[in-house]
């Protein structure tokens, strides 16, 4: 589940391959769509919002290794 003022899509965004999942909301939603360069321009602009991005990757990364090694 993807929550109120989560991001989801970050990995295409960055990549720029197509997505590997999709969603679908189970209650009214409001989504906003940003286009890829336009993304990429924020995060060459703002090193701030950048490096935000990246401990929230790592963070997803961090829990996705914690389930692979508990898997085992």
């Amino acid at each position: 589940m993807v929550g109120r003022g989560h991001l989801f899509g970050l990995v295409p965004a960055l990549d720029g391959h197509p997505h590997v999942a999709q969603l679908e909301a189970v209650t009214r939603t409001r989504t906003m769509f940003v286009p890829r360069q336009a993304f990429l321009d924020e995060l060459a602009a703002h090193s701030d919002v950048c490096m935000n991005l990246t401990v929230q990757l790592a963070s997803f990364l961090r829990m996705t290794e914690g389930w692979l090694v508990s898997t085992i």
